[in-house]
């Protein structure tokens, strides 16, 4: 019998994101997968609900609503910075890039305008205010890695 994911397994999966419209947001590459810890809050908390008890081979559907996954966007989420804190290639409108929390956890923002000397980044997650349609697959399951 095939190891069920439970708290602690380390899960392969392969996965394909899209948005209410059919728009691939993110996806496993082909033959690819995503690796990592179950239960240790790596994924979206309804993510990893929805995973609990599958096995290899098991596929799954599942719709996370904006509330159950990044949030609703917040319009005073913005942070104006100075120009040279960005690399050149990410100085236009729409372009997604990384940035450091204080607490040292790395987080997604938006360039959201590029004035004279300062850009002005939209804080939101990338996918806020998004419904999020998940295909899953578990690849593999190892109980209890340690």
């Amino acid at each position: 019998m095939a190891l069920a994911i439970e708290n602690d397994s380390l899960v392969e999966i392969s996965y394909t994101l899209r948005d209410e419209y059919g728009t691939v947001l993110d996806s496993t590459e082909e033959g690819r997968s995503f690796t990592y810890v179950h239960g240790r809050q790596r994924l979206l908390p309804a993510l990893e609900e929805a995973l609990i008890g599958m096995c290899p081979g098991e596929e799954k559907q599942l719709t996370v609503r904006p509330e159950d996954a990044y949030g609703l966007p917040d319009p005073t989420a913005r942070a104006e910075v100075p120009r040279r804190a960005l690399p050149p290639e990410a100085l236009a409108p729409g372009t997604e890039v990384t940035a450091k929390r204080r607490n040292g956890e790395t987080m997604f923002v938006t360039v959201e305008e590029v004035r004279d000397e300062t850009v002005v980044l939209n804080l939101n997650h990338p996918f806020a205010g998004k419904t999020l349609h998940f295909h899953l697959r578990v690849v593999h399951v190892v109980s209890d890695p340690k």
